[in-house]
């Protein structure tokens, strides 16, 4: 479900995994939806209260009882904007960086309020988790003909994830609205600044070529 309103509003954007449970609302938390991946969302309490409040009505018209969900939100002076929900757990490698970062295991959980075992209602991020889908912005599509070292950074014990998502002789969209990744990688620590270097690093050291 979106809101036809997303594309109009300038604000700040949260995401929250989460589950109900028999009408009752488990959020693990609401995070910053880009840039650094799985960042508490800097809310102040009326802010938090707000966001579960109508997190919380759209699970009931939609009729959520126990079930897993995905949702996001626009802040805006108006309050949060739903973008879109969908009654589902997170995708892909997800699942790991929760267990990495919040050292929860989501898909368990949600297993246990099927079955009606109690589910803590709140979680505290032990980590930072740096997530980055490396993309170009030119005025022009473009052709990868190169993309290396990425084995080089895979090799790095302070990297937990990187993928090639492009491959050779593709054709690269670099425009602003939908712009091709060609690569995305993962570190996870405790300090926010050592993990901006580490990217740098990371993105130095990947060697790309378009034309």
């Amino acid at each position: 479900m979106r809101s036809p309103h997303f594309p109009f509003l300038e604000s700040s954007v949260l995401r929250t995994d989460a589950r109900s449970a028999r009408g009752t609302l488990y959020i693990t938390n609401f995070e910053n939806r880009f840039g650094f991946g799985k960042i508490k969302a800097q809310l102040s309490p009326a802010e938090q209260d707000e966001c579960e409040k109508v997190t919380k009505e759209i699970i009931d018209i939609l009729g959520f009882q126990t079930s897993g969900f995905h949702c996001e939100f626009r802040l805006t002076e108006n309050g949060p904007m739903l973008l879109e929900i969908a009654a589902r757990l997170p995708g892909a490698g997800i699942y790991s960086t929760y267990d990495k970062v919040y050292e929860i295991d989501m898909i368990g959980l949600m297993f246990d309020a099927w079955l009606g075992i109690s589910i803590p209602n709140h979680y505290d991020s032990k980590y930072i988790n740096f997530h980055s889908n490396f993309q170009i912005f030119d005025k022009d599509e473009k052709r990868l003909v190169r993309l290396d070292n990425l084995e080089e950074v895979r090799q790095r014990s302070d990297v937990r994830h990187v993928s090639q998502t492009s491959v050779i002789g593709q054709n690269i969209s670099v425009s602003s609205s939908s712009p091709t990744i060609l690569y995305d990688y993962s570190v996870v620590g405790n300090d926010y600044d050592v993990l901006r270097k580490l990217s740098e690093e990371i993105e130095k050291t990947i060697v790309y070529k378009i034309e």
